[in-house]
């Protein structure tokens, strides 16, 4: 079991750290909003923020979930919570929204330019790792020694999975499906560590601490919808909902690509976020 995986009062201690995030928040008439100290500002993350400012992420970098196998496990899991507690239908995540989040961050007007180029920038230089070299057919099968017997080789795109097993929980305010152990989680990493680097080489910072925990969200409650979930009497998800689906395997995801989405602007005609710009790894991406 990894370090990400050992249980800390019944949450693994990545699950565990964001819970401390969330607790760090506080609640306002518009919902849960970090506020900036002057300790966050000696953070990397909280170059652009004035002490004491309330800061909303309202851009994302995202992988999109589009597997027809995960969205039928999804809706399956969301379905079977409804039929024990219908009124949590505001905190279900629509399956054309179902995404892994690589970065949250705030952009004033000026600075989405700067975000797109920091995306272009990240798949540079992500797609050179995922390329792998396969010989040709035909030839031996002796290693290269020399650039003349690389000749034998071509570079074959590795295409990166993502299985999602198993649910957890932040707070019991989010429900959220697990990425599955395995190699792919240290590619998963390595992206969002790319990801991050070349946005802050733009000064473009996250709103959060830099934990990054993968996981694709089933449901939420958040400032849009707690209103009306409180006027039913939910404020949180209890875990008994989905108690006998924690284990469940949902599929997995291929990585062809991310996108920049803004979280604000109207939705595209199929329901996911607006996208700023989009880069795809391989050939033509």
């Amino acid at each position: 079991m990894s370090v990400d995986e050992r249980e800390v009062n019944g949450r693994t201690e990545g699950e565990q750290k964001v819970t401390e995030q969330l607790g760090k928040m506080r609640t306002t008439s518009g919902g849960l909003r970090r506020q900036t100290s002057e300790t966050d500002m000696g953070k990397k993350g909280a170059k652009v923020v004035p002490p004491g400012t309330a800061v909303l992420p309202n851009y994302t970098v995202a992988i999109r979930v589009t597997s027809d196998e995960i969205r039928r496990g999804v809706r399956k899991i969301q379905e079977a919570v409804l039929a024990h507690e219908p009124n949590l239908e505001p905190a279900i995540i629509p399956l054309s929204n179902l995404h892994v989040t690589l970065l949250m961050l705030h952009l004033r007007e000026g600075q989405v330019q700067a975000a797109k180029e920091a995306l272009r920038q990240a798949k540079a230089r992500i797609t050179p790792q995922l390329l792998q070299p396969v010989q040709k057919p035909g030839e031996n099968t002796k290693a290269a020694t020399s650039p003349r017997e690389a000749g034998r080789f071509l570079l074959q795109f590795n295409k990166v999975v993502i299985p999602f097993e198993g649910l957890g929980t932040f707070a019991d305010t989010t429900v959220f499906a697990k990425v599955a152990e395995g190699g792919h989680l240290a590619t998963l990493r390595q992206i969002a560590e790319t990801v991050r680097a070349c946005f802050a080489e733009k000064n473009l910072y996250p709103t959060d601490d830099n934990t990054f925990l993968p996981h694709l969200t089933l449901m939420k409650i958040t400032d849009n919808n707690q209103g009306k979930l409180k006027s039913k009497g939910i404020q949180r998800i209890s875990p008994s909902l989905y108690e006998g689906l924690r284990e469940r395997e949902l599929g997995s995801q291929s990585v062809e690509g991310f996108q920049l989405c803004s979280l604000r602007k109207k939705r595209q005609a199929d329901g996911y976020f607006h996208v700023e710009e989009q880069v795809k790894f391989g050939p033509g991406g």
